[in-house]
């Protein structure tokens, strides 16, 4: 908000106190953002040693490409690494070596990530991922890896190609955070999404990203996605297509559910009981597709009981930490 008041010369016309406040706050996100840009250069170092090319996703990839004057623009929870599946406990254990330790306990995520790692004295986590998000069928990391691109910097370090950047992005917003399902606008993804857009336009392959999620069944996922980026931000149209009315219906849904707290309270605590069981994390853990309801079902019964056992006694405490986390 900051940067863009200033870049709209409005600056002046705050109250003091907001003027103070958004100032500040803008400050110590850029400091943040600065020792997380460090961290990130270390991993780096580490990979560079074992020969290893990284390639960031999501909030790394933005804040790494992003001009020095825009380094406080985004807040960062962690830094994603996407390397090859082979490189991973190599990398993770040159990691230790160096001071890192996992900051949480075995879950189901590390089907498609390395538990999440920090040293002391660091202000995020680290995590390493050898697939590109929860999924197992949809965009392979091998076919990431071949695609992305090298950032302009001294350091060996990659990126995700423009178009699986978009895909990317609307897959773990709207589908692995169930932003889709569940009306939830997520805007720092959003912002995200429009930047990627205004920034490698020309470099998206829209037809080839259409196709990829006609296949996989989120065309329409892609179709409300962008018509919110449009709506919200101002996001030229990019495809062929016009939006039609369900996209328009989700995106006033979405604009109603945040004047609710009541109704955004309930959304959020459905979203932490249902988490666990969305079908394309179902099938990166047991492999039983997404397609056959059957399966899937008892697949999602088999992972019912698994976490009843985990969490045995603390299950209703397992749900209050997921809410929090989400909210």
């Amino acid at each position: 908000m900051w940067l863009a008041l200033k870049r709209k010369n409005l600056i002046g016309g705050l109250p003091e106190a907001a003027h103070g406040a958004l100032q500040r706050r803008h400050m110590m996100n850029v400091i943040r953002n600065e020792r997380i840009r460090q961290q990130g250069l270390n991993v780096i170092g580490i990979c560079e040693r074992l020969g290893v090319t990284p390639t960031l996703l999501k909030g790394g990839a933005a804040m790494f490409e992003a001009p020095p004057e825009e380094l406080g623009k985004r807040f960062m929870w962690d830094l994603d690494f996407l390397l090859p599946a082979d490189a991973i406990e190599t990398v993770a254990d040159a990691m230790k070596a160096e001071g890192y330790k996992l900051t949480e306990e075995p879950n189901d995520d590390w089907v498609y990530t390395y538990p999440a790692m920090r040293r002391k004295g660091d202000v995020s986590d680290v995590e390493l991922h050898h697939r590109v998000g929860q999924q197992r069928s949809l965009l392979s990391a091998a076919t990431a890896l071949r695609d992305s691109r090298p950032l302009p910097s001294e350091h060996r370090l990659h990126v995700l190609s423009p178009t699986h950047r978009v895909w990317h992005n609307i897959f773990h917003s709207q589908v692995q955070d169930q932003g889709h399902t569940l009306g939830l606008i997520r805007p720092r993804q959003l912002v995200d999404l429009e930047q990627i857009c205004r920034n490698h336009g020309n470099d998206i392959d829209w037809p080839t990203l259409e196709r990829m999620m006609r296949k996989s069944g989120l065309e329409g996922v892609l179709t409300a996605r962008l018509h919110q980026a449009q709506q919200l931000l101002g996001l030229p149209w990019p495809l062929a297509k016009q939006p039609g009315l369900t996209a328009r219906m989700r995106h006033r849904h979405a604009i109603s559910l945040l004047s609710s707290p009541r109704t955004m309270a309930l959304t959020q605590s459905l979203r932490a009981l249902t988490a666990p069981f969305k079908k394309h994390h179902i099938d990166l853990i047991y492999g039983c597709g997404i397609r056959n309801p059957v399966n899937l079902a008892f697949a999602r019964l088999r992972h019912a009981r698994v976490i009843a056992s985990r969490h045995r006694g603390k299950l209703l405490d397992r749900l209050l930490v997921k809410r929090r986390a989400n909210t």
